[in-house]
């Protein structure tokens, strides 16, 4: 980099010694002209002018090829060298650093007391949103939604609990009639099994002591109407408490 400033000021000052010639040559010329006749002066100046407009003409030419010329041989291949060697440097030292900053990520990723503090600070940043969305959420979806879920649910709980009971009631009420009914046929047979029972015990006690009363009396004639007097009324007293308990 040296050498290539050092050229690259090596042109410059070429080029300044060379204008400063340029111009001290002008100088000395036009002190000339001023020495010599008029005539001579006029022909000189003429002279002059198309020295000028020659040297006006060629010299920027010159200058530009010159210039040209030196910064495509000097200047831009310098330029790209220092810029390579920059490049390659900065790249270094980004590489250099990017492994620096990896390894200071990563120690810091792994540090328990910077988790602990990122977590904290995490959870204080986000504790008042949560809570302040959870809150929100609740009020306006999750509440409304679980009191009609449960308003539904107790109206079908309450429709199953009355048609059941009214289904239990009914059933208990059948089979209560059904067992009633039963008991009550039940109870009617056997006292009408009683019943019949009794009056045939009556009937033969009553046949029986007519006998005895016939036997006791001899008289042959009444044996037949009274027993059957005796078994009429005892069959008329069964037809009676049969159709009672009918």
């Amino acid at each position: 980099m040296s050498e290539q400033h050092s050229q690259t000021d090596d042109l410059l000052s070429s080029l300044v010694a060379e204008n400063r010639a340029t111009r001290a040559a002008l100088t000395r010329f036009e002190a000339t002209m001023a020495q010599l006749s008029s005539e001579q002066r006029i022909s000189a100046e003429k002279q002059a002018n198309a020295v000028v407009q020659y040297l006006s003409s060629s010299l920027p030419a010159s200058l530009d090829k010159s210039i040209s010329r030196e910064v495509k041989t000097s200047v831009v291949p310098a330029v790209c060298q220092t810029m390579d060697g920059m490049c390659s440097e900065v790249s270094k030292r980004l590489e250099a650093t990017e492994a620096s900053v990896k390894d200071s990520v990563s120690k810091m990723t792994k540090s328990k007391a910077l988790i602990e503090a990122v977590s904290q600070a995490t959870s204080i940043a986000v504790q008042p949103h949560v809570t302040a969305n959870c809150r929100e959420i609740l009020q306006n979806t999750l509440i409304p939604t679980v009191e009609h879920i449960c308003q539904n649910l107790f109206l079908r709980l309450n429709e199953s609990f009355s048609r059941g009971t009214r289904e239990f009631v009914h059933q208990v009420q059948v089979y209560l009639e059904k067992k009633s009914k039963e008991r009550v046929d039940e109870m009617t047979k056997n006292v009408r099994q009683s019943v019949d029972r009794h009056l045939q015990t009556s009937e033969r006690y009553m046949q029986a002591s007519v006998r005895n009363l016939q036997e006791s009396l001899a008289i042959p004639d009444l044996q037949g109407p009274i027993e059957r007097a005796v078994h009429e009324a005892v069959q008329g007293l069964g037809a009676a408490v049969h159709q009672s308990l009918a």
